[in-house]
Formats: structure tokens, sequence, C-alpha cells
């Protein structure tokens, strides 16, 4: 297995595409106006970064997306190694609720709400009905949070 360069997920040694972000695959811009359900994982607990590297690191992805037209971003940020909840988990969640509050997103799920019967989950799945087939619905991962743009 190799690390994608983008989003920071495991993908097989003999794949020339990354199945979670598309890495590799031939770019179109496609019109702003063209509707899309695209979205990517981003991997933001790799190499243990602090909140505010993190937040860097969401703001570089942000940006990205933009361009991409990608509108949900699967954001892994861990939940800490005490069991307890971490410090990324905490401080990004404050920083999407600023977002939201900017307008620059228009609102994000907790891992622990990405259910079919959670009401937050819900809504998710009817705006993108591809995240239906994410390993982690109904699961409970308190180390995600989906961000919808």
């Amino acid at each position: 297995m190799k690390i994608c360069e983008v989003c920071g997920n495991e993908i097989d040694d003999f794949s020339p595409i990354c199945p979670f972000c598309g890495n590799g695959a031939k770019k179109t811009r496609s019109s702003s106006k063209q509707k899309s359900d695209k979205y990517v994982t981003k991997n933001i607990k790799i190499g243990m970064p602090t909140c505010e590297q993190a937040i860097k690191m969401v703001k570089s992805t942000l940006f990205k997306a933009s361009y991409d037209n990608t509108k949900v971003i699967k954001i892994i940020h861990g939940y800490g190694s005490s069991g307890v909840g971490g410090e990324l988990r905490y401080c990004l969640r404050e920083y999407f609720q600023q977002l939201c509050g900017q307008g620059k997103l228009k609102f994000f799920v907790s891992g622990k709400d990405f259910s079919r019967t959670n009401p937050n989950g819900k809504r998710l799945l009817s705006y993108f009905p591809k995240l239906s087939n994410d390993k982690d619905l109904n699961r409970s991962n308190r180390g995600i949070t989906f961000i919808v743009i």
C-alpha cells in the first residue's frame, strides 16, 4: 500500500488513481454552475499536527475543493489517543462552526451523527446520496467530521 499525496488515504500499489479523491485522474474544470456530488477525504491526523497546523491543512483543502467543485469533505482528525477525545477534534469543529457562521460552509456533521437515523446524518445523505456507500455510515466514528461547502 502507498499513501495518496492529496488525501492521505492508503491506496493499492498498483492503482494509478486514488479511489477516494481521484488523484492521478485526468482533471477537467467543470462549470461552477454545474451541480457536483463529488466528495474527498482528507486525513488531517497524519504526523500529529498542532491545531494551528490542522486548520492550515483544512484551509488548503477548502481552497482546492472550491477549484475542483467538491461539495463534501470527509475530515479524518482522529478521536484522541487517550480515548476521551482529542484536541484536533475540538479545535477543528470550533473552526467549522466559525466557517458556518461566516457563510463559508453550509453545515457539518460529526461522525457520531453520520447515520440514517440521526437528523444531521439524514440531512447529509439527502444532499449527497453517494455517501450512503461510505464505510463510516452508522458506525458512530467520533474521529471524523463531514463538512459541506
